[in-house]
């Protein structure tokens, strides 16, 4: 068996046929095993799984206890007997030649780790996700260290395990798995440690995966413990990167546009999703953590001058804590945006 894909499930009955039918309708479906990993659902999900399992010899299902995305990509994982192990999501999809590109990227070219592009669709907007990296070549180490690592530092739509094939040899040899319990960042964290230890990656220029925006209730929850997320992950990462030769100001640096970035983001969610105490809440857990202080001071002429005048803006107020004017500012920045839009659509 050449790829073993896993699919973890958890009550996605609404989309998972049309996922799974993706996947047995890929050109090189034959030469794949599917590792459908229910994860304790409560719908139709289930039956959908053996219902698969029973039509296609080549696909099995594990049902489980629910306990996470990464405990049942894990068991997956255990389960898998292929060359290569691929991850999809089951409310996701992938082209009908993905895994035939990602197969022959890495045999070709020897290579650890074969990816390719991402169709991310918004409700605005549909964005085609390629990477600046040479196709269709081996990407040995020192590329990796210093393009590839480089650039999810600064930037995280490398971060997904789904457009992207592993060495299964690589994987076990390593004792690589995906941290369980971990909310967010779990993707990164299990690309960058099968970076730290692989020979070369390989790219395609072929746009194989299909990620669905799904809006749930979980995207207008307030989280207060945003701010422990972005420092936790920073933490983690000053690791990982370490490992794969990014240290000093050449992890500092990137590391800290990033997590201001974040930061950023926390109160322009909190100013456009929430309400009342919750918001405010919010807003001052950011603006008060001590953490996000030291970061904003320590860093923060390169924190405003190398960056969009908004987020340069929201810093300067958050480093004085002033919530009232980072509402303010948030606030003439989506009338801005709306003006724009209507000016644009008269036009066209």
């Amino acid at each position: 068996m050449k790829i073993s894909v896993v699919i973890p499930v958890f009550n996605t009955e609404r989309y998972l046929r049309e996922c799974l039918d993706s996947l047995t309708g890929q050109t090189i479906f034959a030469d794949m095993e599917l590792i459908i990993v229910d994860d304790g659902s409560t719908d139709g999900s289930p039956a959908i799984c053996d219902d698969y399992a029973e039509r296609y010899k080549n696909i099995k299902v594990i049902h489980k206890a629910n306990s996470g995305v990464s405990s049942a990509r894990n068991t997956g994982i255990d389960a898998a007997v292929g060359e290569y192990i691929g991850f999809v999501d089951s409310d996701d999809n992938a082209r009908p030649d993905m895994y035939r590109f990602l197969m022959e990227a890495a045999e070709k070219t020897g290579a650890d780790m074969s990816f390719c592009g991402i169709e991310h669709p918004y409700p605005d907007r549909d964005v085609v996700i390629k990477y600046p990296f040479e196709n269709n070549v081996p990407l040995g180490r020192d590329y990796i260290q210093n393009t590839v690592a480089a650039f999810m530092l600064a930037d995280a739509s490398f971060n997904s395990l789904c457009n992207k094939l592993f060495k299964r040899s690589v994987v076990e040899k390593n004792g690589l798995r995906l941290s369980d319990g971990k909310k967010q960042g779990e993707d990164r964290e299990f690309v960058l440690r099968f970076l730290a230890v692989c020979g070369s990656v390989c790219g395609t220029p072929y746009t194989g995966y299909y990620y669905r925006y799904v809006r749930t209730g979980a995207v207008q929850k307030p989280r207060q413990d945003y701010v422990d997320t972005i420092f936790e992950q920073l933490e983690l990462d000053r690791g990982l990167f370490e490992k794969l030769g990014i240290v000093g100001g050449r992890f500092e640096e990137p590391a800290a546009l990033t997590a201001a970035s974040q930061l950023v983001c926390a109160l322009t969610f909190a100013e456009n999703k929430l309400r009342g105490r919750e918001r405010t809440k919010l807003m001052r857990a950011v603006v008060g953590d001590g953490r996000a202080q030291k970061l904003i001071t320590d860093n923060f002429k390169l924190l405003t001058e190398q960056n969009t005048r908004f987020n340069a803006i929201l810093i300067r107020l958050a480093k004085g804590k002033n919530v009232v004017g980072i509402r303010v500012v948030i606030f003439l920045m989506k009338i801005k945006v709306k003006a724009y839009n209507f000016r644009t659509g008269e036009a066209r």
